[in-house]
């Protein structure tokens, strides 16, 4: 128990980072959405973009995307034993030491593909809609 409180800080720093990196991915894909219709504001873009990924296979399509995204900025980016092991083509057996680490990070990352992308897309709705509130009531005011 005092090894999870201790660590504590540091899985709630690797799961802000993964925000903020889900969250400049999301904000880059409407970035460059925006750039095919320059008449069409960025939040009209998202907006287009998440009502796409209503059905589930297309929610299921952007976890997986995510999980591999974080696995692979984990394995590139951390110089542990797992990572160099990867980098190699070298398979992490059971039998491994190292496989507890392995199983850690991907448990780790499976937990983060499945929270972080709902939570950029509540955000992002949200957003969206007071955008949507507050553009009625200015065009109410001017008329």
């Amino acid at each position: 128990m005092k090894m999870i409180i201790k660590r504590l800080p540091g899985y709630f720093l690797d799961l802000v980072i993964s925000f903020v990196c889900y969250f400049g991915l999301f904000m880059i894909a409407g970035l460059a959405l925006s750039l095919f219709d320059l008449n069409q504001g960025v939040s009209l873009q998202l907006k287009k973009y998440l009502n796409s990924i209503s059905s589930f296979q297309d929610q299921l399509y952007t976890y997986l995307a995510f999980f591999i995204f974080l696995m692979f900025q984990d394995i590139v980016l951390k110089n542990n034993a797992v990572s160099r092991r990867i980098l190699k083509l070298q398979l992490v057996n059971i039998n491994d030491r190292s496989y507890p680490q392995f199983k850690n990070l991907v448990i780790r990352n499976l937990v983060k593909a499945l929270f972080i992308p709902d939570l950029v897309y509540f955000i992002f709705s949200k957003k969206i809609l007071h955008d949507k509130i507050s553009g009625s009531v200015v065009l109410e005011k001017q008329v």
